[in-house]
């Protein structure tokens, strides 16, 4: 937009784009229903060429959409700062499973009736060499939206089992091991072989495995994943 005199003038431009898009739009019978995200960066106070204003536009989309979608945002400094901090952490994170900075918990499940455990559910952490102990809530997400959570979960289910399987075998546990699998890993074509590969390899019988999935998996692709749930159980 050229020749604006406020940026309030291009927040009004955002919102009339926003409410154009909004109604549905009729095809073959269907209402189909559209949201748009947009980044404002202004010039010259965001970029003093059409590159910068461009990364700087960019960046701020984004931010609108991990703030629900369907709105505008305009950029400053501490969004820059984010997606730095973002970017550095993803890479770290590339290299956490070969720097052997990702650890297990195992945390008992207690009846608290009885007061006997039933079994352990896995919690993953990440003891970052250069940050310290950073929180599953820090990193998960990321590793999900990069793809990183397929190599990841395949290293946290292998060395639960391996674990689990020495337990087993002293006597130590009796009941089932809960892990937590991501949706992106779940649907993966070959989890299903993953899964039988990694029982094969540790010799962990199925039978002392729990995987814990989320119901929001269901609603992609809801025949594909009791398939998938069905073929496991067996």
């Amino acid at each position: 937009i050229q020749d604006i005199s406020e940026p309030h003038v291009a927040a009004k431009t955002a919102q009339r784009i926003l409410e154009e898009i909004e109604p549905a739009i009729a095809v073959d019978g269907n209402d189909l229903i559209n949201t748009v995200s947009i980044g404002i960066a202004i010039f010259p106070k965001d970029g003093d060429n059409m590159g910068q204003l461009m990364r700087h536009a960019d960046t701020a989309m984004y931010s609108a959409k991990s703030k629900g979608k369907n709105s505008y945002q305009f950029f400053d400094q501490n969004l820059k700062d984010e997606a730095l901090e973002r970017l550095e952490l993803e890479q770290d994170l590339r290299q956490a499973v070969s720097n052997n900075e990702i650890i297990l918990h195992y945390q008992p499940k207690v009846d608290l009736t009885s007061g006997t455990t039933g079994g352990v559910e896995v919690l993953v952490r990440w003891l970052s060499k250069s940050r310290g102990l950073v929180p599953p809530n820090n990193f998960i997400s990321i590793a999900e939206e990069t793809g990183i959570i397929l190599k990841l979960g395949n290293y946290i289910l292998e060395t639960a089992c391996q674990q689990y399987k020495y337990w087993v075998d002293q006597g130590i546990v009796h009941n089932r091991m809960a892990v937590n699998v991501s949706g992106n890993q779940f649907m993966q074509p070959g989890f299903l072989q993953q899964v039988d590969n990694i029982l094969e390899s540790t010799k962990l019988p199925g039978k002392y495995l729990e995987l814990e999935i989320t119901e929001s998996m269901l609603i992609h692709d809801t025949e594909r994943a009791i398939e998938i749930m069905q073929s496991l159980r067996e």
